[in-house]
């Protein structure tokens, strides 16, 4: 799926009325008959399973994704560096 920014509002009010599952960290991944797992939670007992061809028609658009928040994360920590600094 490819997010084209007219439809950002949309998807962002109807995220808001779809239960939310947030993953800090993946304990394994593995991969078997076509489907990727990715294990997470404090006993490895929840998992996500992802059916391989649509994982793999969607990865541009989750690494442009990644890639775009990972670099705004970095700017934001930057300047927090830069201020403290400045303060001392």
């Amino acid at each position: 799926m490819v997010i084209i920014g007219s439809y950002l509002p949309f998807l962002k009010q109807k995220q808001m009325k779809h239960e939310t599952t947030y993953i800090h960290e993946t304990t394994c991944i593995y991969a078997d008959n076509g489907e990727l797992y990715i294990l997470y939670g404090d006993d490895n007992n929840k998992q996500l399973t992802f059916n391989v061809d649509t994982l793999y028609k969607d990865l541009p658009t989750i690494i442009k994704l990644c890639v775009e928040q990972k670099n705004k994360m970095d700017e934001f920590f930057l300047d927090d560096l830069k201020k403290t600094v400045a303060k001392l």
